[in-house]
């Protein structure tokens, strides 16, 4: 006779990441949010995760991956609606179409807000984890795509996070803006400097990493890391963060080409 405890694990074997939803971490905002307003009392501005409904004012992450996307809404009314198309991974839409030759697309929209809302934008989506290992989906669009460009930005210049992301945690908050339309807020990614994943929560970390399939991580005792030249970085207390481990892929380009992948404005 097998015990609960079996039963559970021979159930969950059969089970792939594609049967699983992945939380979203949001924000309750002054448009929509139905069901953070009047089911989990959330107050504007403060952040919550779709299937728990655990509500935030600000929550720390190991970050796992980044991944650039296109959303083109089409109308100047702020709904609920789903966008009129999108695109996973800002090369081509889920219909089938190459981004960069739609005339709707923007690698950057424009100034004025009232065609920026009528074109093809880009935002980021943060595959995260939570400080008990529970897979987060954030989604960077709008006023929070400039979110996105900052943790580019930090993940690509600090020597440690390029080699060591799993070993740092990100504090996540909001930000209010005044808007044409109104309040609005948007998130707000801050290195915390004065705590750090223990190994098993790092150990932890790069399983999931395998197993949601993200892309640079290749085998278990290697850490997740971006390209990168050898460096030397700072330890966190009790963390050996490994600086000459194998770059899991490396690329052929200037660092302009690298900078411009990643959206990060640099004068050259």
């Amino acid at each position: 006779m097998l015990s609960g405890d079996e039963k559970t694990t021979i159930m969950m074997a059969s089970l792939g990441m594609e049967d699983m939803n992945i939380p979203e971490l949001k924000i309750n905002q002054a448009t929509g949010g139905d069901y953070a307003k009047e089911n989990l009392n959330a107050k504007l501005g403060q952040m919550y995760v779709s299937t728990t409904g655990d509500v935030h004012d600000k929550i720390n992450v190991q970050v796992l991956m980044v991944q650039k996307n296109q959303t083109f809404w089409g109308r100047d009314d702020i709904t609920d609606e789903p966008p009129i198309c999108s695109s996973l991974d800002g090369i081509m839409s889920v219909d089938g179409q190459i981004c960069k030759e739609c005339q709707h697309y923007r690698a950057r929209p424009s100034l004025d807000k009232d065609e920026r809302r009528k074109e093809c934008q880009a935002g980021y989506v943060v595959l995260a984890l939570d400080e008990n290992q529970m897979p987060l989906v954030i989604r960077l669009m709008g006023i929070s795509a400039d979110s996105g460009r900052d943790l580019n930005a930090m993940l690509y210049f600090n020597k440690g996070l390029r080699n060591n992301r799993g070993s740092f945690y990100f504090q996540i908050t909001t930000l209010k803006k005044k808007t044409a339309s109104g309040e609005a807020w948007m998130f707000k990614f801050l290195l915390v400097k004065d705590k750090f994943p223990s190994e098993e929560q790092i150990s932890d970390y790069l399983k999931v990493a395998r197993d949601l399939k993200v892309g640079s991580i290749a085998k278990p005792e290697e850490t997740l890391e971006l390209p990168h030249e050898e460096t030397k970085s700072i330890d966190p207390p009790g963390i050996n963060i490994d600086t000459h481990s194998k770059p899991a892929q490396t690329i052929d380009q200037t660092l302009e080409d690298s900078l411009k992948d990643l959206d990060i404005d640099i004068p050259f």
